[in-house]
């Protein structure tokens, strides 16, 4: 039975992604809703001071649960499948924002097709149990949004990015390629040549580099393997399951 007063976030536990997750709850537990939170072992101590800190500041607040999820973060993951990553951390300029391209898709497609295939398990679980009214899915992973697919569950997607960071591709004219900064270049936006230019050899390299990862990307490679989820979708990132409600929110 779906529960009309809940709100489950699925999400990473490292800070970058889980701020916004946690700043969200924290406003649905003032407004009475019951929250749950579905990520990795080492979010559950901030998740469980939510609950203090809003009782301190209302007098009648939500009830907020936290879920384990089972097997290494994506941190955790990537140290363990590739090690120090230097790339991560470099200056700027048009040769180092290059250098630090293939990360982008190690940091997005971490785990291995077993730990991938347990996550989604757990997770299709959890949502059929809970039932919640809503479903906050963090951008980065990819296999709570998977699991919401794979039961048509209408979902919100919530990302700490900026509309230039997800939406830039949209933009008419092939924008993304001559009027915004390419990613890790440093670069303030500017009508200059100079900086457009930067982003014409810079932006294309990083598209064919994401496009090389995630072709052999353990997402990808997974739903080629679990074929019994195969269905029809108009989405060209998500063809293995059927079209559902997305929503996108930026923190």
């Amino acid at each position: 039975m779906n529960d009309s007063r809940s709100v489950l976030f699925i999400t990473n536990c490292e800070y970058g992604q889980a701020n916004v997750h946690l700043a969200v709850a924290y406003e649905l537990l003032l407004e009475g809703l019951r929250v749950h939170v579905c990520s990795f072992p080492p979010l559950e101590d901030r998740v469980l001071r939510l609950q203090s800190l809003a009782n301190k500041s209302h007098p009648r607040v939500g009830r907020i649960t936290f879920h384990g999820i089972t097997g290494p973060s994506m941190v955790e993951s990537l140290d363990v499948k590739y090690g120090p990553i230097p790339e991560l951390i470099h200056g700027p300029g048009v040769g180092n924002a290059i250098r630090s391209y293939p990360f982008f898709c190690k940091a997005v497609c971490a785990w291995t097709c077993s730990q991938y295939t347990r996550m989604y398990v757990e997770l299709r679980a959890l949502l059929e149990e809970l039932d919640p009214s809503t479903v906050v899915v963090d951008s980065l992973f990819n296999v709570g949004i998977d699991a919401c697919r794979g039961l048509k569950r209408e979902h919100v997607v919530l990302s700490p990015n900026t509309v230039k960071d997800l939406f830039v591709t949209l933009q008419p004219r092939l924008a993304f390629l001559w009027k915004y900064p390419a990613h890790s270049t440093h670069v303030e936006e500017s009508l200059a040549w100079k900086v457009n230019f930067q982003s014409l050899i810079c932006t294309p390299n990083a598209a064919i580099t994401s496009l090389l990862q995630l072709m052999g990307s353990t997402s990808r490679l997974w739903r080629r393997q679990e074929s019994h989820f195969v269905a029809p979708s108009s989405d060209r990132s998500y063809r293995a399951f059927p079209k559902t409600t997305q929503i996108w929110m930026l923190g």
